[in-house]
C-alpha cells in the first residue's frame, strides 16, 4: 500500500476532514485537549517519555508523506525525513534515539525499512529491503528484535521478527496462507506478543509467548485492532471495528489470565495502515487522531502549556 495520495474514488472520507490529535485522560473521559490541527490525518506513535511524538503526514499538496516529530509539551514541531517519495508509519526506539520508517522510495513503489536517527542528523540508513510491503509495529525494550507487519503480495498478512544485530535477518514469526496476521507488539518484558488474526472470521486480538509456543489466548471478544500493552505489562488496549478504546486486564506472572474486556470510551480513530493512538507507559494519556467538524483549510492550531488543562479541579 503506497503513503501517497489515494484515488478520488477510494479515498477515505477522514482524508477530507481535519484532524486533531489529543491527549484523554483515562480517569477523565470527558476531558479533550487539542494540542494540533493537520489538514491530513497523521498516524502517531510516542516515544517513552510520553513528551513526543512521530507521524507520517501527508505533504501539503497530499501526494507524498513525510516523518514529523511533535514536542507535545512545547507545542513545536520538525521534518524527520525530506525524501520527495513516501515516508511513513514511524516507530521510537526504545531509548527515543532513533526512529525506524517506511518509505517507497527504492522506486519500484514497494515499502522497505530505514532507520534515523531522531535528532534528524545524519542519513537514513536501510534496514529491511524485500519485495514485499512492510512496516515496522514493535521494538522490544531490550532493542533486540523489531517485529513488522508483512505482505506478500496475493497472499495474507503476516508477523515478521527483525533481529537488530548482526546483518539484521528477518524471518517470518507467525505467517499462514488461510489468514492474516498483524500489529504485532511485544510485551515490555518480551516474554509475549500480541497481535491480531481474523482466523475467527473477523480480526480479533491475541497473545502469543516469545518465543513461540502453544500456548495461545484471545484477548478480544467482539473483534478488535490495534493492540498495546501498558508499560507494565498488566494491561493491553486495542480498538473496536466501531471505534471504541478497549482495555482488558492481564496477570503474566505465572500462569496468563485476561480479564473481560471493558469499553474506556468512545472515539473516532481512524483504521488502516499503521496505528491511530498511542499511549503513555502508564496508561492514563492517549494520543490519538480522530476527525473534526471544522472546514478542511483552516490553518494549523498549536495550543501550549495544554498539561495544566489536564489537572483535576
Amino acid at each position: 500500500m503506497p503513503f501517497g495520495r489515494l484515488p478520488e474514488d477510494l479515498r477515505p472520507v477522514l482524508l477530507l476532514c481535519l484532524r486533531k490529535t489529543y491527549w484523554h485522560k483515562h480517569e477523565r473521559a470527558d476531558n479533550w485537549i487539542v494540542l494540533f490541527y493537520f489538514q491530513t490525518p497523521p498516524s502517531p506513535h510516542g516515544p517513552p517519555d510520553g513528551n513526543s511524538a512521530a507521524a507520517g503526514l501527508l505533504d501539503a499538496d497530499g501526494r507524498e508523506s513525510d516523518v514529523w516529530l511533535y514536542d507535545l509539551t512545547r507545542g513545536a514541531t520538525s521534518r524527520l525525513t525530506f525524501d520527495p517519495q513516501g515516508d511513513g508509519t514511524p516507530l521510537w526506539s526504545p531509548d527515543g534515539t532513533r526512529i525506524v520508517f517506511g518509505s517507497n522510495r527504492n522506486g519500484t513503489g514497494v515499502i522497505d525499512l530505514y532507520e534515523k536517527l531522531a535528532s534528524g542528523a545524519g542519513e537514513e540508513q536501510v534496514l529491511f529491503k524485500s519485495a514485499s510491503a512492510k512496516f515496522a509495529t514493535s521494538w522490544s525494550r531490550d532493542g533486540q528484535f523489531i517485529l513488522v507487519e508483512y505482505w506478500v503480495p496475493q497472499s495474507k498478512g503476516a508477523v515478521w521478527v527483525l533481529n537488530m544485530s548482526g546483518n539484521h535477518e528477518a524471518k517470518p514469526l507467525l505467517q499462514s496462507t488461510a489468514f492474516n496476521q498483524g500489529s504485532g507488539q511485544f510485551s515490555p518484558n518480551a516474554h509475549f506478543i500480541a497481535y491480531t488474526s481474523d482466523e475467527s472470521g473477523r480480526m480479533e486480538v491475541y497473545v502469543q509467548r516469545f518465543p513461540l509456543s502453544s500456548d495461545k489466548w484471545q484477548i478480544s471478544t467482539g473483534g478488535g485492532l490495534q493492540p498495546l500493552w501498558r508499560g507494565d505489562g498488566k494491561e493491553i488496549f486495542f480498538i473496536t471495528e466501531d471505534k471504541k478504546l478497549m482495555a482488558v486486564d492481564l496477570r503474566t506472572e505465572g500462569k496468563f489470565e485476561s480479564g473481560i474486556p471493558h469499553e474506556l470510551f468512545q472515539g473516532s480513530m481512524k483504521t488502516g495502515l499503521g496505528y491511530s493512538y498511542a499511549a503513555t507507559a502508564d496508561g492514563q494519556r492517549f494520543l490519538m487522531s480522530a476527525p473534526l467538524d471544522a472546514p478542511a483549510r483552516a490553518p494549523m492550531t498549536i495550543v501550549l502549556n495544554w498539561t495544566t488543562s489536564l489537572k483535576k479541579p
